[in-house]
């Protein structure tokens, strides 16, 4: 009996510490991609590399980004909502 009642307080202990632990997803983590784009008439190349950072735990991604010849870029903070196994980002600035 006195094994019973010394698991039943353990068991809930472990439970409680984690149940509250939040693990990374499939996302989280640091991620780059390098792109060639056209050649451009001075014989150069346009290159684009991104950097994401993800981190789900704060709900938060960043992504950085290194280019020659582009004038778009799409750097700054996201925030991310995971629905279905889907990683959506929405752009914050």
């Amino acid at each position: 009996m006195s094994d019973f009642i010394k698991y039943l307080f353990i068991f809930p202990c472990l439970w409680c510490a984690n149940s509250f632990a939040i693990t990374q997803t499939q996302w989280d983590g640091n991620f780059r991609v390098e792109e060639l784009g056209e050649q451009l008439n001075d014989g150069s190349q346009v290159f684009l590399q991104y950097n994401l950072k993800i981190d789900s735990k704060n709900n938060r991604a960043s992504l950085s980004m290194t280019t020659w010849h582009a004038g778009i870029t799409c750097i700054g903070d996201y925030s991310l909502k995971i629905n279905s196994d889907v990683l959506a980002l929405y752009y914050n600035g």
